[in-house]
């Protein structure tokens, strides 16, 4: 049960949100290429997500120390 945590959010989201439910060819070897693909979709949206988080924080962290040198 430990590891079902961990899954769950991420089938949920190919599921829901890259269409993971239902195969758009038919026969296994198309099927498993079609969900190889939405899984690097998936890997490749997290990671754009993840590097403008990096990038907002390290505006932030600028401003704010650029803000607290314009009040000294």
């Amino acid at each position: 049960m430990k590891h079902r945590n961990g899954i769950e959010g991420t089938q949920s989201e190919l599921v829901r949100g890259q269409g993971m439910r239902r195969a758009r060819y038919r026969g296994l070897p198309k099927v498993r290429l079609q969900n190889y693909f939405i899984a690097a979709a998936c890997n490749v949206k997290r990671w754009i997500r993840g590097e403008a988080w990096k990038l907002a924080q390290a505006v932030s962290v600028e401003a704010a120390a650029t803000g607290a040198a314009a009040v000294q």
